[in-house]
C-alpha cells in the first residue's frame, strides 16, 4: 500500500485508530489514504490527525453491522475447534448466492485465520470491481462476526483481536 501522494501513511491511519481503540482494515486504509487529499480540501482548518479521524468514522459507519450478517444466516455449526457459517447473499443485491466463513483448529486451543468464500466468485472467477469490492466488504463483515461468536471468554486465546487472528496460518497441517 503506497501513500499515493497525500503524505499519509498507513501507520498514520494505525496510530489513530488505535487512539480511537478502533481497528481499520486494509481495504479500510486504502480508502482513507485514496479520499484524504479530497477531505483536507474540504475543510481546511482541519488538523491532519482530525482529517483521518474523520475518515475512520466514515468507514466505520458504512461496515455491515453483526445483525445484517445474522438476519441472513442459511446454517451455522460453531465449537471450540472452529467450524463454519453460511449466508445468503440476497439482500446484498446478489440474489441467489451465497458466502460462507470457516475456521480450522490448529491445536493447543487455538484457532487459525478465518477465511471466506461466495458462491459468485467461484463460479465465474470474475466480477467487475465494483461487485468485488462489495463481496470483499460483506466477507470482511462476516469473517469478524464468525471471530464474534468462536472468541470464547474460557479461551486462553480470547484476547486476541480480529486482526491478530487473522495473521495465524489457516490450518496446522
Amino acid at each position: 500500500m503506497n501513500t499515493i501522494n497525500t503524505g499519509i501513511t498507513p501507520q498514520d491511519i494505525k496510530n489513530v485508530a488505535t487512539g480511537l481503540k478502533q481497528s481499520i482494515s486494509t481495504s479500510e486504509m486504502e480508502y482513507i489514504i485514496s479520499h484524504f487529499a479530497e477531505a483536507q480540501k474540504s475543510d481546511p482548518s482541519a488538523t491532519f490527525n482530525l482529517v483521518i479521524e474523520q475518515l475512520i468514522d466514515e468507514v466505520i459507519s458504512q461496515r455491515i453491522s453483526p445483525d445484517q450478517i445474522k438476519e441472513v444466516i442459511i446454517r451455522q455449526k460453531i465449537s471450540s475447534r472452529g467450524g463454519g457459517i453460511e449466508i445468503s447473499l440476497d439482500s446484498f443485491g446478489f440474489p441467489d448466492q451465497k458466502m460462507s466463513a470457516y475456521q480450522n483448529y490448529l491445536g493447543g486451543g487455538m484457532l487459525g485465520a478465518i477465511q471466506t468464500n461466495d458462491t459468485i466468485r467461484r463460479q465465474t472467477l470474475t466480477t467487475d470491481k465494483r461487485s468485488a469490492q462489495k463481496l470483499d466488504k460483506i466477507a470482511e463483515a462476516l469473517a469478524r462476526y464468525f471471530h464474534a461468536l468462536t472468541n470464547h471468554e474460557e479461551n486462553e486465546w480470547e484476547s486476541d483481536t480480529f486482526e491478530e487472528n487473522q495473521n495465524r496460518p489457516t490450518s496446522a497441517y
